[in-house]
Formats: structure tokens, C-alpha cells, sequence
């Protein structure tokens, strides 16, 4: 069957814990839309709370001290590599280590200062929820895709790291087979033919790839990526639904009869089709249910087939009404 393929899948989650607000101009996705990315739309408004807000000030206290004593500094330490400069272009009165470290301390105290300014702001942002609001925490979708799931909506409280939005590219699929046990499927095959049940005559060609996602199935399992194209992803396509893959094997060739739907009828509770066996008599065999592949109903050439000459392709519910009239409603034999 076909899985979402997990490198085309993201989860939007929230920066910070706050309040969800929309963007005015973008409708809020719902479930199944396609969504265009990049693309913002809305932001998390941050949420502080009376401790947290405490806090905040005692931390900002503290900053603004430390860029104080750090701007103090700073015209010392200026005037001092200007002078170590002078003297040491005059002569040599100092050395070249003196100059670099004059030089040196005033890069330093000029960095930290700068960091400081920046932790102040920081810090008097976060206290200031008009402040806050200037630069808010957008939400922001990069990749296109459809949103397969909605968690959170405008007006609601969110914690930091708390899912929004799942957005799914379906245009890419992969597709889960279990190969057969019996070994006629090499264990290193590279692509298969992936066709959809009830879409016949629509194939595509899927690429192998590794196991994206752990697999706890007994049989042998193979994935396919499987280039749908954004038109089928829109359309029907979607994980979930089954498919049947047409793998090249290096087992002998097999005869098979390829039965169309005309040459069916159902009794008892299974499938079944008439061959002529012989020269004056048709036999009703039973056709598995795992024989349809989509289009068409493929049974191997092997016991009760292999003695079949032909299949009744037209006629067939005459048939099944002659042999209820010759042995009973209750059956008989099946010639």
C-alpha cells in the first residue's frame, strides 16, 4: 500500500508559549488545503507570567549595571591604544606586544559592551509586551504541501515547541510491498511497476530506496518512491490506498489465464469461471480472490487450471443456470 514519505512531511510548531494570532491577510489553513509556502501565516504573541515577569526585571537590573560598567571603561581604554600608538610610531618608546595588547583590550571591552546593549534590549523587549509586539514570532510554512492535520488555532494558548500545523507533500509517495517468501523475487530489486487497485491502465515506475520507518511485517519488505505529480496527488491518491506492483522476477516464466470480468460468475460465496475441458464438457473452477489484478483476473496454469482448453468468456450465467437445472439448487457435480 501506499505510506507518506517522511522526508516530504513537517510539523509547524510554536518558538515560544503565547497566544496564536493570524495573519489579517491569509486565511488560517484548514484540514486537505493546499498550502503555497513560503509562506507566513500569523505569529505567537508571548506569554509571561507574573513570576517569570519578576524575573525578567531582576535580569534586566543586572544588564543594564553591566553595560554601564562596561561603557565606563571604554574611554579609558580608548585613550589608552591611542597613546600605546603614538608611542610606539615615535620611536619605538614601547614595543609592538604593549601596542596589541592596548589594542586588544579595547576590542574586548568594545565586543562586550555590544553585548550588552543587545541583552538590555532583549530583556526590555520581553518586559514590554508593546515592545514584544514589533517583533513578534512569526509562524512561517517553507515547503508547499497539503495540511493533513490542524492542532491549534487563532486565539488559543500554545506551549514552546507545541505542534500547529502538519503539512504532507503527497506528490511523492511511497509504496510498502512484501515480497514473496518463496524467493522469485530478488531480495536487490531496483524499480517495480506501481499500479493502483481500481485505477487500471494508470502505472507509474517506483524507484527502491532504504526503509524510511521501522517495519515489525514477517515478510520481506521492499519500498518504492513513487512519483505521483502534483495533478494525482490532488486528485485521489493518498496513503492508505492499495496498490499491486509489477516486479521483474528470475523465476521460469508461468502461464497464466487472463480472465476478463464477462467470464465471471459468483456462487456459494466465491468466484468462479467455466473452461472447457474437453471436447463436449465445461467444468465451473473456482478463481482465487487474490487472482485480480485491476483490470483483469490472472490464475496460474496449475491444478484445477491446467487441464482447461478454453474459458467461456460470454454465456457464463447460462451456463451456472443449466447446471442448476440438471443437478439442483443444492449443486452437484461441477461438470
Amino acid at each position: 500500500k501506499l505510506v507518506a514519505d517522511p522526508s516530504r512531511s513537517f510539523v509547524l510548531r510554536a518558538p515560544v508559549p503565547g497566544t496564536l494570532r493570524a495573519d489579517p491577510d491569509v486565511r488560517w489553513p484548514d484540514a486537505g488545503a493546499r498550502v503555497a509556502g513560503p509562506t507566513t501565516i500569523g505569529w505567537v504573541e508571548p506569554r509571561v507570567t507574573p513570576q517569570e515577569h519578576s524575573d525578567l526585571l531582576v535580569r534586566l537590573t543586572g544588564a543594564r549595571a553591566d553595560l554601564a560598567g562596561t561603557e565606563a571603561q571604554l574611554p579609558f581604554l580608548r585613550a589608552a591604544a591611542t597613546r600605546a600608538e603614538q608611542l610606539n610610531a615615535d620611536g619605538k618608546l614601547i614595543s609592538d606586544r604593549a601596542l596589541q595588547d592596548a589594542s586588544s583590550a579595547l576590542a574586548s571591552g568594545e565586543a562586550r559592551a555590544a553585548g550588552a546593549r543587545e541583552l538590555v534590549s532583549a530583556l526590555e523587549t520581553a518586559v514590554d509586551p508593546a515592545r514584544a509586539m514589533q517583533n513578534p514570532w512569526t509562524l512561517r510554512i517553507e515547503s508547499s504541501g497539503e495540511v493533513a492535520e490542524v492542532t491549534a488555532h487563532p486565539g488559543e494558548s500554545v506551549e514552546a515547541g507545541a505542534a500547529i500545523l502538519s503539512i504532507a507533500d503527497y506528490s511523492v509517495l511511497l509504496a510498502r510491498i512484501e515480497l514473496p517468501l518463496d524467493g522469485s523475487v530478488a531480495p536487490d530489486v531496483r524499480s517495480a511497476r506501481i499500479e493502483p487497485v481500481g485505477a487500471p491502465g494508470r502505472t507509474w515506475t517506483g524507484e527502491r530506496v532504504k526503509s524510511p520507518m521501522l517495519d515489525d511485517s514477517l515478510a520481506p519488505t521492499a519500498y518504492f518512491r513513487v512519483d505521483l505529480g502534483v495533478v494525482d496527488a490532488l486528485t485521489w491518491l493518498r496513503p492508505g490506498q492499495s496498490v499491486t506492483a509489477r516486479i521483474e522476477s528470475d523465476a521460469d516464466p508461468r502461464r497464466t489465464w487472463q480472465l476478463p470480468e464477462s467470464s465471471i460468475v459468483r456462487y456459494a460465496g466465491k468466484t468462479w469461471a467455466y473452461a472447457q475441458v474437453d471436447e463436449t464438457h465445461f467444468a465451473r473452477l473456482e478463481v482465487p480472490s487474490s487472482a485480480w489484478t485491476g483490470s483483469a483476473w490472472a490464475v496460474e496454469d496449475a491444478p484445477p487450471w491446467s487441464g482447461a482448453r478454453e474459458v467461456v468468456v460470454e454465456g457464463a450465467e447460462q451456463l451456472l443456470s443449466s447446471e442448476w437445472s440438471a443437478n439442483g439448487a443444492a449443486g452437484g457435480t461441477d461438470e
